[in-house]
């Protein structure tokens, strides 16, 4: 038995499928909206060209010989005048500044909590939790000398940095109780650069021979360090025991930034090698997380990107695209500034970011 459909059903049966098409377009649009979001930028009265350092939600910059602290919407916390040719390096909750032989150490309320003239020009300082250090001397000697956060000394290294420079240095652990030192060996023939791991205060933990590729980069991740030359990248235990069996291939790519979660794998965020310099021209990312390696294309070069949270962010001139870690698709929102973005400056701990137009200085809500 045949059965036809009349004319009227037809009409019936069209409209049912458009509206359920519309409501099923309407759904989709809901349910993959993204967030409302209106850019919200509060300008600071500070010039680009200053130095700028995130102490976890607040700002500090040195200009003419004086350190300042800012909140997040710009208001001055404090001031430290330390003079010119000044370094400092910020933890969340300290600030460490060297001057010539001088040292000296505020708290997160710009207050002094130790200074002194350790008698040696010092070339840069690390602070942690527990621990500060400074390194002095030169590339036929350097010196490590580790303290308390009171100024208590815990510990000198010399001898292990006999006819060596000290690169780079940094506190790992729970609360910052192991150390990392990076050397570059001057007596060798070829390029050696060697990472050494220490128990502050007790022992060495761990030796390693890098060879001659640079090292550049040391992230204490999930209860490992991620060493990362221009070629590979190797994961050590705090014993420097090899934590996987083969290195992750890294040559043709350069960390462009890094975000740390306690108890899980961390980001690795890597731009192709050339780009980090080379202003609105970024146009792929390579995101490493754990086994995870993956990658990223933008709907348009860009002149910055970094991860805040467990989201992926890039900036054009007038635009700032999202990603979540674990998805390629990049959301677009506006930025409406009177002379487009054209550069990245830091990032707070609390979903901010500083950028700049080359005259003004921005504090911007990322989305």
């Amino acid at each position: 038995m045949k059965f036809k459909i009349g004319k009227r059903s037809r009409i019936v049966l069209i409209v049912l499928a458009l509206l359920l098409v519309i409501i099923l377009a309407y759904w989709i649009s809901i349910a993959f909206k993204p967030e409302a979001y209106q850019a919200d930028f509060r300008i600071l009265n500070t010039p680009p060209t200053s130095v700028y350092k995130a102490m976890g939600d607040k700002i500090l910059y040195y200009q003419d010989g004086v350190i300042y602290c800012l909140s997040d919407t710009g208001a001055t916390r404090w001031s430290y005048d330390v003079g010119e040719n000044a370094g400092f390096y910020a933890s969340d909750t300290h600030v460490l500044i060297w001057r010539g032989s001088s040292v000296f150490l505020l708290d997160a309320n710009g207050n002094s909590t130790y200074s002194d003239n350790l008698g040696q020009d010092i070339v840069f300082g690390r602070v942690s939790k527990q621990y500060f250090g400074v390194v002095m001397g030169n590339e036929r000697k350097s010196r490590l000398v580790i303290s308390d956060l009171k100024g208590t000394q815990i510990d000198e290294e010399s001898d292990a940095f006999a006819n060596a420079l000290i690169l780079d240095f940094g506190f790992f652990g729970g609360s910052g109780e192991y150390m990392w030192t990076l050397k570059l060996d001057t007596d060798s023939t070829a390029a050696n650069t060697v990472i050494n791991t220490f128990e502050v205060g007790k022992m060495n933990t761990g030796e390693v021979s890098l060879g001659n590729y640079i090292t550049y980069a040391v992230l204490y991740d999930n209860n490992n360090l991620d060493v990362i030359n221009t070629r590979r990248m190797w994961i050590y235990d705090f014993r420097l025991s090899k934590q996987v069996k083969d290195p992750v291939l890294v040559y043709g790519w350069e960390l462009l930034d890094s975000q740390m979660h306690s108890g899980e794998d961390g980001y690795k965020l890597f731009v192709q090698a050339g780009q980090r310099s080379d202003s609105a021209n970024i146009n792929e990312l390579r995101m490493i997380s754990g086994g995870k390696d993956m990658r990223y294309t933008l709907p348009t070069a860009v002149s910055a990107a970094f991860v805040s949270g467990k989201n992926l962010y890039a900036i054009s001139s007038n635009t700032i695209y999202k990603a979540s870690i674990n998805d390629t698709t990049f959301v677009s929102y506006p930025l409406n500034t009177p002379n487009g973005i054209s550069g990245y400056v830091c990032k707070l701990n609390n979903g901010k970011v500083l950028l700049t137009d080359g005259i003004d200085v921005y504090v911007l809500r990322l989305p």
